[in-house]
C-alpha cells in the first residue's frame, strides 16, 4: 500500500467531511465555493476508485455533509468581518505537544513506507531470464583402409633413440602425434579410436543458463553444461553409456560442469565489459575457436555507429591459461584484440562484416629442462599437457625425466617424458562474411576465414627440437557458403552449408580449434556439408558430413631424408536432434 493511499485511508474521509461542512457554512465567494466543491468531489471519487470506500458510503457521506451544512447555516451566527468589509479568518490553535506528536507519527509512517517501497522496487527491477538447449547426437566415424598404424608400413619413429638424462639433441625429436596418439588416435574428450576400425557413439549436450538483470547497466550470468571431463576446454558433449568416472555406464548419472559465471557491465549502447567466464567475445569461425568454447578472464567491446545500421567495433581481452606457481610453472595467458566493422548495402538489409584479430599466447613455448629430480626446487615445467592438447602442433621432448631417484647414477629410476610446443603462437586472423538478403526469405551467406601464426620461426623450432624440419605449416583458411534461413526458428525453415577447411600444423594452438575435423586438432584438411530442417518452433534436425585427411605425416619430415609417409583419413557423420528455449 503506497503512502498516498495510507494517508487517504486514515485521514481523507474526515478531511472531506470537514471541508464540505466548513466551506458550505463560511464561503461567500461563489467561484471559490464551486472550486472547493469540485475538489471535494474529485477526492471522494478517488477514494471510491482506490477501494478505500464504496460508492454507497460516498453517497451517504455527501448526504451527511449537506445535512450538517444546512444545520450550521441555521444555527451559526453570521461571519465576522473587518470594518472595511473583509472576512475574518480564524485559525484554530494547535498545542505544541500535539504538533510534536503529529510530526513524529508522520515521520515514522513515511520512513516505513519508503523502506517497503525500496524493497519492492528492488524485487521488481531484478529480472531473470532462463536460456538453454539440448542436443542428442548420433556420430559415426568411418576410417580409411589405408590409414597407417605404428609399427606398420615401415613407419619409423625418429624419436626412438634411448632416453638419457640431460636431453641431448638426439633424444629431443619432434612429433605431431606423440607415440601414444599414433597407436590409438585420441578423439575429443579422451575417446580412443583405432585408426583401422570404424566407430560410432551417441552423445548428449545439455546447457542451462540464467541471466539476471540487476539494473539497466549490469547483468550477471550463470551457466552449467554436460561434459565427460572437466579437462576439455572445447567439448560439452556427454557420451551416452559413460556415466560417472568411478562407475561408467549402466545408466549412471552424468557430471555437470560450471561453464559460465560472469558480470556484464554495459553503461551505454556503445560499451560493454565482461568479467569472469563468458562466451567467446570475438567474431570467429571454428577455424580458430571451437563453437562451444568459453573464455576465462576479462574483455571489453566498443561499438560506434557509423551510419544507418552500420557500426565499427573493437574488442580487447586478457585471459589466464594457468595459475602462476613460483618455482614450478611459468605464467601463461592469452591476450586478444580484434577490430572491424559491419556495413549495410543495397536496397535490402545486405550486410558485410570484416574483423581483424590478433591473439598472442604468453609462456607456452617448451623449454629444455636439462635435469629434473624431485629435490631440485628450480624445476620449471613447460609441458603442453596431454589432457588439454588435441593433435597436430609440433612437439618436442622437453626432458628425459627420472623419477624416484635423487641422482643420475641411482638405480631403479622410472623414466617419463614431457612434451612441449616447438613454436610460440601469435595468430593473425582475418574473418569476413557477406549476408545477401536479395532473395529473402532465403539468405545467402559467404564466409572466408584466414589465420597465420606470425610467431613461427624455423630457427627457433630447430634449436628446440635439434632437427631441421621441412614440412611445418603456419597458416590455415576456411571458406563456406550457406543457403536458407540463417537461424532455424520455425517449422519448415531450412539451411544448407558447404565448407572447405585447411589448417596447417602450427597455424593455431590445437587445443582450441574444432574437434570435428579429423577427430580434432590441426594438420588436417577437408570438406563438410551440413543440412538443417525445422521440425517445430525452436526444434530442428541436422545432418553433417565431414571428410578429412592429414596434410603432413604424423611424424614431421626432416632435411636429412627421414620422412616416413603416413596417412590418416576419416569420414564423420553427425545426426543431431536439437531444441532450445
Amino acid at each position: 500500500m503506497t503512502l498516498f493511499k495510507r494517508l487517504i485511508d486514515s485521514k481523507a474521509i474526515v478531511l472531506a467531511v470537514f471541508l464540505c461542512t466548513s466551506f458550505a457554512s463560511y464561503s461567500q465567494d461563489r467561484e471559490e465555493m464551486e472550486k472547493t466543491r469540485a475538489t471535494i468531489l474529485s477526492l471522494i471519487e478517488t477514494l471510491v476508485k482506490s477501494g478505500s470506500i464504496t460508492r454507497s458510503q460516498a453517497d451517504t457521506m455527501m448526504r451527511d455533509a449537506e445535512s450538517r451544512a444546512r444545520a450550521r447555516i441555521t444555527t451559526n451566527p453570521p461571519e465576522e468581518v473587518t470594518p472595511d468589509g473583509k472576512k475574518v479568518v480564524r485559525v484554530p490553535y494547535i498545542p505544541e505537544s500535539v504538533k510534536t506528536e503529529m510530526k513524529n507519527q508522520i515521520k515514522t509512517e513515511v520512513m516505513a513506507e519508503t523502506r517497503n517501497k525500496n524493497t519492492s522496487d528492488l524485487e521488481s527491477s531484478t529480472k531473470f531470464k532462463f536460456v538453454g538447449d539440448v542436443r542428442v547426437r548420433h556420430e559415426r566415424n568411418k576410417m580409411s583402409s589405408t590409414n597407417t598404424r605404428t609399427g606398420s608400413n615401415g613407419l619409423v619413429d625418429i624419436n626412438s633413440d634411448p632416453l638419457v638424462v640431460g636431453v641431448p639433441t638426439a633424444s629431443r625429436g619432434a612429433d605431431f602425434f606423440p607415440t601414444s596418439d599414433r597407436s590409438n588416435v585420441f578423439g575429443p574428450s579422451g575417446y580412443v579410436f583405432d585408426p583401422s576400425q570404424n566407430t560410432q557413439r551417441q552423445r548428449l549436450r545439455a546447457r542451462l543458463g540464467v541471466i539476471g538483470s540487476l539494473s539497466d547497466d549490469v547483468n550477471v550470468g550463470f551457466g552449467i553444461t554436460t561434459g565427460n571431463s572437466s579437462t576439455s576446454p572445447i567439448s560439452t558433449n556427454q557420451t551416452l553409456g559413460q556415466g560417472g568416472s568411478s562407475s561408467p555406464g549402466y545408466f549412471n548419472k552424468y557430471p555437470v560442469q560450471m561453464d559460465r559465471a560472469y558480470i556484464r557491465i554495459q553503461p551505454s549502447t556503445i560499451f560493454e565489459l565482461n568479467a569472469g567466464r563468458f562466451k567467446n567475445p570475438f567474431v570467429s569461425t571454428d577455424l580458430v575457436w571451437a563453437d562451444d568454447m568459453s573464455f576465462d578472464g576479462i574483455s571489453s567491446t566498443i561499438k560506434i555507429p557509423s551510419g544507418a545500421d552500420s557500426e565499427m567495433f573493437a574488442t580487447a581481452g586478457w585471459f589466464p591459461l594457468t595459475t602462476f606457481s613460483p618455482g614450478k610453472t611459468t605464467s601463461r595467458h592469452l591476450t586478444g584484440f580484434q577490430t572491424g566493422g559491419q556495413w549495410n548495402f543495397g536496397l535490402k538489409p545486405n550486410k558485410l562484416k570484416v574483423a581483424l584479430g590478433f591473439y598472442t599466447y604468453k609462456g607456452l613455448e617448451g623449454k629444455l629442462e636439462e635435469s629434473y629430480f624431485p629435490a631440485n626446487s628450480s624445476y620449471l615445467s613447460s609441458e603442453y599437457p596431454e589432457g588439454i592438447r588435441q593433435r597436430g602442433n609440433t612437439l618436442f621432448r622437453t626432458n628425459s625425466t627420472q623419477f624416484n631417484c635423487t641422482s643420475p647414477t641411482s638405480g631403479a629410476c622410472d623414466l617419463n617424458n614431457t612434451w612441449g610446443l616447438a613454436t610460440g603462437f601469435k595468430e593473425l586472423n582475418l574473418t569476413t562474411s557477406v549476408d545477401i538478403a536479395q532473395f529473402d526469405p532465403m539468405r545467402v551467406v559467404l564466409t572466408v576465414d584466414m589465420v597465420k601464426n606470425i610467431a613461427y620461426k624455423s630457427s627457433e623450432v630447430r634449436n628446440r627440437t635439434g632437427i631441421n624440419l621441412i614440412d611445418l605449416k603456419n597458416f590455415g583458411y576456411l571458406t563456406s557458403i550457406k543457403l536458407g534461413s540463417p537461424v532455424i526458428k520455425q517449422r519448415g525453415e531450412w539451411n544448407l552449408t558447404a565448407a572447405y577447411r585447411y589448417l596447417g600444423s602450427d597455424a593455431v594452438l590445437d587445443a582450441f580449434t574444432s574437434s570435428d575435423y579429423g577427430l580434432g586438432g590441426t594438420n588436417n584438411k577437408g570438406m563438410s556439408i551440413n543440412y538443417s530442417f525445422g521440425l517445430a518452433t525452436n526444434t530442428w534436425m541436422s545432418l553433417k558430413y565431414i571428410s578429412s585427411d592429414l596434410i603432413d605425416s604424423m611424424i614431421p619430415g626432416t632435411s636429412g631424408g627421414a620422412n616416413p609417409i603416413t596417412k590418416f583419413s576419416v569420414d564423420t557423420l553427425f545426426v543431431d536432434l536439437n531444441a532450445r528455449f
